[in-house]
């Protein structure tokens, strides 16, 4: 009868850790305000600007210093099979990035962890 006890107890626990492993952090709404930050490495990694070439095909500047500080909000989220969250990400201001492009993604997890988006308060 121990037995029974022990492995009912075992599989309640095992099929009960993995649900508290999974942190839900993906929390973007729709109409969220973010602010874009300068990357830690050498450029930006989770939020996905343009290649500078393509920014240069269409008239644009590719200098990534003049993103640093703009607010951007949250217009479309999506969540694939993994559970990551990805973001479509438009200018409050109403201008386009770099001249030509109006919206940008940017996987919204990672990039709140390395400081690339940060939330205002």
């Amino acid at each position: 009868m121990r037995t029974v006890y022990f492995l009912t107890f075992f599989f309640i626990i095992a099929l009960g850790f993995p649900t508290l492993a999974q942190s839900d952090t993906s929390d973007a709404t729709k109409g969220e305000v973010l602010i874009i930050h300068e990357p830690v490495s050498y450029g930006y990694s989770h939020v996905n600007f343009p290649r500078p070439n393509f920014i240069i095909k269409t008239g644009g500047r590719p200098d990534f210093k003049l993103v640093k500080g703009i607010k951007v909000e949250v217009t479309e989220v999506k969540t694939n099979d993994n559970g990551e969250s990805k973001v479509i990400l438009k200018r409050i201001d109403g201008k386009k990035f770099f001249g030509s492009f109006p919206a940008i993604s940017a996987n919204y997890e990672e990039a709140l962890q390395s400081g690339e988006l940060r939330r205002i308060k």
